[in-house]
């Protein structure tokens, strides 16, 4: 977290903004004050991290690498975002934050964001899409790797 905000002013990294919108959308009104939100601190200095109400079923999106400074991070749905409080329970280890973070650090999707495209990581087998559930024998992981992989 951080301990200085852009100004040199001590912080707890963390602005809690009250605005009158009640959803936002992947427009970016949330990284910004004109629009409700709250402006983004030097990317070069800080991670970006807006939590907020989303609207149209999202968890969160992020920006990857060389899109304007202003709105540089990552927005995350409020009950999808940490581990304590009113959590959507399938959503509640912390990882949609995680997934978002990888995109700000140019992390594809695994699957390239098409049925069995390119996430231009050497090392990744190509996937058909997602691993949307959490194996819990090696046998059901050897399954899912079956199942996902394109052959």
């Amino acid at each position: 977290m951080a301990t200085t905000d852009p100004n040199g002013n001590p912080t707890t990294g963390i602005n809690r903004v009250q605005t009158n919108i009640t959803s936002f959308g992947q427009n970016d009104g949330v990284k910004s004050s004109l629009t409700g939100g709250v402006d983004a601190w030097d990317p070069n200095t800080y991670l970006n991290i807006w939590v907020c109400n989303l609207g149209a079923g999202l968890l969160g999106y992020a920006q990857f690498p060389g899109g304007p400074i202003s709105t540089n991070g990552v927005v995350i749905l409020f009950n999808a975002f940490g581990r304590t409080g009113n959590l959507i329970s399938f959503y509640s280890m912390g990882r949609t934050t995680t997934h978002e973070i990888g995109h700000v650090f140019n992390l594809r999707h695994i699957w390239g964001d098409a049925n069995c495209g390119n996430d231009f990581v050497a090392d990744t087998p190509v996937q058909q899409d997602g691993n949307l559930d959490v194996p819990h024998s090696r046998q059901s992981l050897a399954l899912m790797a079956r199942m996902e992989i394109c052959l």
